[in-house]
Formats: structure tokens, C-alpha cells, sequence
């Protein structure tokens, strides 16, 4: 067993054998305060730009519908037994060449000659959205609700009668909707 010999360790700093250590220290503390310097403490990242508008605005797709009036007084769709309830929305899957969906007219006055041939039908407009089908009158679209019922066709009445007027009243308070604009 030796005695009294000194092992040489590597200097804690830059690992060499015959560094003398202080002057290594020292610069050792002066890269480490430079780097501590050079990291600034975290902020807030900077607001994003607001993003590019292109000029495009999706508005409410609204078209115009007539309905049957069941016995009850309620909306029924024109040509099917599909009973429209009031705040309900009506859904169908429409396809590029079928006939399936919620129709609509896309103006007024296709829907009211429609309206003035059939006794006993309610004209007013629905919001049309999700996957619509544009025809050369009209859309079909998945899903519809009503917005506003604007005319009433009652079997031997004048649009003026009171009647009428009464009965339109009745619909538009039923199912929570304005009338004509």
C-alpha cells in the first residue's frame, strides 16, 4: 500500500489534469453569470395578428314554403305526412338527384301561386342549413326551421277576412313567429 502519495483529480471546471483551479473557477463564474444574464425571465407571448379577411359573408339562407293545416291547426308538410310542431326543427338527408331534404322556394312568388291553389295552406319562410341542394326554384336542405308565417289560405275565405287574419294570428302566436316584414 502507498502512503503519502497525492492523486492528481481533474479540475471541477474544465476537467484538465494541471489546471491550477482558481483562475479556472473564476472563469467558470463569469460564463455562468453571462449565460444567467443572456436568458431574461419569461413574458407574455406578444399578441397575434388579427387574421386575413377575405370578404366572404355566410348569411341565413331563407326560403319560402307552404304547409297543409291539419284538423288540430297545425303545419304539415305539402306533400308528406311530416307534422311540423312548434320550435321544431325538420331535418332530412338531401342527395344531388333525389328528392329528399326540406324544400323551399327561393322567392315569394312560385310559393304564393302554390299557396292561392290550395285551400287550407299556411305561406312563410324557413332558415335553411347544413347540406343544401340548389334546384332552378328552390333548395332542399337538411335541416329547416320556421322564422315566419306570412300568409293563410282558409277554404272559402278572403286573404282580408277576419277569419283569416284570426286564424293567422293563432299560427304565428303557436309557433312563435313574426309575420311579414
Amino acid at each position: 500500500m502507498m502512503r503519502g502519495l497525492n492523486r492528481v483529480q481533474p479540475c471541477c471546471f474544465c476537467g484538465q489534469l494541471d489546471c491550477n483551479g482558481i483562475l479556472c473557477s473564476l472563469n467558470h463564474a463569469q460564463s455562468m453569470f453571462n449565460a444567467v444574464k443572456s436568458h431574461q425571465i419569461p413574458t407574455a407571448p406578444a399578441p397575434k395578428p388579427p387574421l386575413l379577411q377575405v370578404g366572404i359573408k355566410v348569411e341565413d339562407l331563407v326560403g319560402w314554403r307552404i304547409w297543409g293545416l291539419t284538423l288540430t291547426g297545425m303545419l304539415k308538410s305539402y306533400a308528406r305526412l311530416n307534422v311540423w310542431l312548434p320550435g321544431e326543427i325538420m331535418g332530412g338527408v338531401p342527395g344531388d338527384y333525389d328528392s329528399k331534404g326540406v324544400w323551399a322556394f327561393r322567392e315569394r312568388g312560385p310559393a304564393e301561386t302554390k299557396l292561392h291553389a290550395n285551400p287550407a295552406h299556411v305561406l312563410g319562410r324557413v332558415k335553411l342549413w347544413g347540406q343544401v341542394v340548389e334546384h332552378q326554384d328552390g333548395f332542399r336542405a337538411q335541416f329547416a326551421r320556421i322564422v315566419a308565417l306570412d300568409a293563410v289560405n282558409l277554404p272559402g275565405q278572403y286573404p282580408w277576412n277576419l277569419e283569416t287574419e284570426r286564424a293567422l294570428a293563432w299560427l304565428r302566436k303557436t309557433y312563435g313567429v313574426p309575420g311579414e316584414e
